[in-house]
């Protein structure tokens, strides 16, 4: 069985030298070699730091002489794990990895105390190497190696994601992932909403119709920032809640729509979303459905929350049945009879406006072909199209529709002449 410290390793994707030795570190702890097992987990960890020096660029606050020295001093065998303890726990004037002097004298003191267990395991010295060692160093790397990261390398990443979605220079669908290491590695947190920013404006200079026109790279990059988890996902969130983000969020959330469940502890921006929103998405069926399905929506608030779907469905039918089943669930198909043929008290009629019937085609049909038809929605088609004015392409719709669908077509004759009344010419019924 693995232990959770691999699988942590198996999502790092560390050097694969550094990869090598926290797996032989492992391996001695399995067998109960523990100073092997600590010291290989030691080396490992500094060799992930090593590199992170070595693919850095020089950070601004570091002179260019300073810089090559300890990028020469890493590479040399004879030094290099010196090199990276000074570098962490040093350079106080010109700090390269932590900022604050608080947290840098902070791990300075677990830095010294791991180095002297490290001599302890590598020269046989008396104090005891256990199992609750290795663990306890194995905690401390899962906790500390996403601080330590270089600082400065923002601009290098930003050159980076420039240059891969600019398919004069990267194929399209060539990997990012290590842009997104890059980016886990990199930056603070103070760093993120700025950083998005930046990102956003690369995009809209590559691709300036990338959130009105679906870009799939550029959706897949937000995405998988979203899946580093926090900070990296909390602020996005926070930025695409700002004015700067919105649009890119509406392009985002409506591919990666389940991605909305992050939002849930802004009720107000939920509650927004679906209000007044919802009519900027090109799949307004499956935002709704997710936010029914992730209880985003108060009891008290769906049936307005679906009869604002009806109202914005950009002459779009259900793409997925499961999501169609959870808006059924939730009166989708009563709200659409009541409000589009106007059945109920004091109920206007959506087939007969003209802005929302000259528009929906395609859902009218959808719901008379699955639904099938009844005396009140023969009743309403009667009335509404018996004599102009009427939407006349809903009309044109309709006729076509009934057309094409010869029982349909005779079971409206029969519902009319049961309830006394003549059938729509207007709807091809003199046919």
């Amino acid at each position: 069985m693995a232990l959770p410290f691999e699988k942590w390793i198996s999502e790092q994707r560390f050097p694969e030298e550094a990869t090598d030795l926290l797996n032989e570190g492992i391996i001695c702890y399995k067998a109960g070699a523990y100073r092997a097992g600590l010291l290989f987990s030691y080396l490992g960890f500094e060799k992930v730091i090593k590199n992170r020096l070595l693919v850095a660029k020089r950070p601004d606050n570091v002179i260019e002489g300073a810089w090559e020295s300890i990028q020469r001093d890493v590479n040399n065998d004879a030094i290099w794990e010196e090199t990276v303890f000074d570098t962490v726990t040093g350079f106080s004037n010109m700090p390269i990895f932590l900022q604050d002097n608080k947290k840098r004298e902070e791990m300075n003191r677990h830095l010294s105390y791991w180095r002297d267990r490290r001599n302890d395991a590598a020269h046989a010295k008396e104090n005891e190497i256990n199992n609750a060692h290795v663990e306890t160093f194995w905690t401390f790397m899962q906790s500390n190696l996403p601080k330590l990261v270089v600082r400065g390398s923002r601009v290098a990443i930003l050159e980076n994601i420039e240059r891969h979605f600019d398919h004069r220079f990267t194929p399209e669908g060539t990997d990012f992932s290590h842009i997104i290491q890059q980016i886990k590695h990199s930056l603070y947190e103070e760093d993120l909403l700025s950083f998005y920013q930046d990102v956003q404006g690369i995009f809209e200079e590559i691709d300036p119709f990338f959130t009105v026109i679906k870009n799939d790279e550029m959706n897949k990059f937000w995405d998988e920032l979203f899946k580093l988890g926090d900070p990296f996902s909390r602020q996005l969130v926070q930025y695409f809640k700002s004015e700067k983000g919105a649009e890119v969020f509406e392009a985002f959330i409506g591919e990666y729509t389940h991605r909305i469940a992050l939002f849930y502890e802004d009720k107000h921006f939920i509650y927004n979303l679906w209000y007044e929103k919802i009519k900027n998405f090109e799949d307004p069926y499956k935002l709704l459905a997710t936010l029914l399905r992730n209880n985003l929506i108060e009891d008290r608030s769906k049936e307005t929350a679906i009869n604002k779907l009806i109202l914005n469905l950009n002459n779009k039918i259900p793409s997925d049945s499961i999501d169609f089943i959870t808006l059924v669930e939730n009166g989708y198909l009563i709200n659409f009879r009541k409000l589009v043929f106007g059945i109920g008290d004091d109920v206007s009629t959506l087939v007969n406006d003209f802005g929302w019937g000259n528009k929906n085609l395609k859902p009218v049909r959808y719901y008379l072909f699955n639904s099938g038809l009844d005396k009140e929605v023969v009743q309403s088609l009667c009335r509404v199209f018996q004599s102009q004015p009427y939407p006349n392409k809903m009309c044109a719709n309709l006729k076509d529709f009934f057309n094409k669908n010869g029982e349909l077509k005779d079971e409206f004759k029969n519902i009319a002449k049961d309830l006394g009344i003549s059938p729509p010419k207007d709807l091809g019924f003199d046919e």
